[in-house]
């Protein structure tokens, strides 16, 4: 039981502190400290960094015991009557994360959920846990449901629920919260799938070529590089590639082993050397142009008499051809003049070419 308080008490000063000491080993941080504050008073504890101030706050307020003197609050002994000290005072450190209108034990009721104070605060916004009513001195008391609530709501939260979803947990029965449960963890998985996905997509950005590319067409990117083709060459052939692989997303896989066996002529692989010479270079009528364009319709003409060029009008889709052509003419405007040379051969187009009705002469 509290201590009744005496008259001598109520008249004497709020606080008094007579020869007050203390040291930390060999250093002396108070050396007989006096003072007196009034009731009623503010009092200002004015010192240099290091000058005993906090130490004398918390021998004050029962956190520190002093090794010599005497001090009293409310007419009560800090050493002696610790507890009565305890119940007449507040505390509120510089940068303390208190609540103003909780007493100190409702501001240890937070730590001891696992949450903060503010979010004790959020869950009174989102009318996820009831504010307790105030008492005559203003302040919020909480009881020991209000403690088995914030670390329901904080347990749930720190596993994944909504706190959205929270409220209506906290008041399911045994079956409806397994439901709703199983169908947050549903969400979860999904939620887990979809960032994996994005962790696989950012890991094919790293490596520079397979964000839109599946690993066939990455495959044979770097085999071009293999073959000798300049990296300013490859990015043109991934840019093709990306629209073809947007047009025929499940068709492009099966494009690839054809491609890759085109590499084994000799005549393609000195096409893409000569290519990237040109194109790594900065003269605007490179005679190994006409080289590119010799080789290019030799191939033209093998593929032709193949058959390899027919196409029928059903299946012909104009789009994404125009759109490689297009790409080609923009990436490099010397790909217009080898368009010339290869129609002063006989043949027309880029990425689908086709003879000329009549030769040139």
């Amino acid at each position: 039981m509290n201590v009744p308080v005496t008259t001598s008490q109520l008249q004497g000063p709020a606080i008094r502190v007579r020869g007050l000491e203390k040291s930390y080993q060999k250093l002396r941080v108070l050396r007989g400290v006096d003072l007196d504050v009034a009731r009623g008073s503010i009092f200002a504890l004015l010192g240099s960094n290091g000058a005993g101030k906090t130490t004398v706050v918390k021998i004050l307020s029962t956190l520190l015991k002093a090794d010599a003197g005497t001090a009293h609050v409310n007419g009560f002994d800090v050493a002696a009557q610790a507890p009565d000290v305890r119940e007449a005072i507040s505390l509120t450190g510089q940068f303390a994360a208190v609540d103003e209108i909780l007493t100190g034990r409702e501001n240890q009721l937070a730590p001891y959920a696992g949450v903060t104070v503010r979010t004790v605060r959020h869950y009174h916004q989102i009318g996820l846990l009831p504010e307790p009513e105030r008492d005559a001195s203003g302040y919020r008391r909480y009881g020991a449901l209000a403690a088995v609530s914030m670390i329901k709501i904080r347990t749930l939260a720190n596993v994944g629920v909504p706190l959205s979803r929270i409220d209506e947990l906290l008041e399911a029965d045994a079956p409806t919260f397994t439901a709703a449960i199983r169908r947050i963890d549903r969400h979860l998985r999904d939620e887990i799938e979809r960032l994996e996905t994005s962790r696989r997509q950012i890991a094919q950005l790293a490596a520079g070529d397979g964000l839109t590319l599946p690993p066939e067409v990455t495959a044979y990117l770097h085999r071009l590089r293999e073959i000798g083709a300049s990296e300013r060459v490859v990015a043109g052939e991934r840019d093709g590639w990306i629209l073809v692989a947007a047009r025929w997303p499940d068709s492009v896989r099966e494009f690839m082993p054809g491609k890759l066996a085109q590499l084994d002529d000799p005549r393609i692989v000195r096409l893409y050397r000569v290519l990237s010479e040109v194109f790594d270079g900065d003269v605007d009528d490179d005679p190994r142009l006409a080289e590119a364009a010799d080789i290019m319709a030799c191939l033209a003409e093998q593929a032709y008499a193949a058959g390899e060029l027919n196409v029928s009008n059903e299946s012909y889709d104009e789009m994404p051809h125009d759109l490689l052509d297009a790409l080609a003419e923009e990436s490099d405007p010397r790909i217009q003049r080898l368009k010339e040379l290869l129609r002063e051969r006989g043949w027309i187009g880029w990425n689908r070419m086709e003879p000329l009705a009549e030769p040139p002469c």
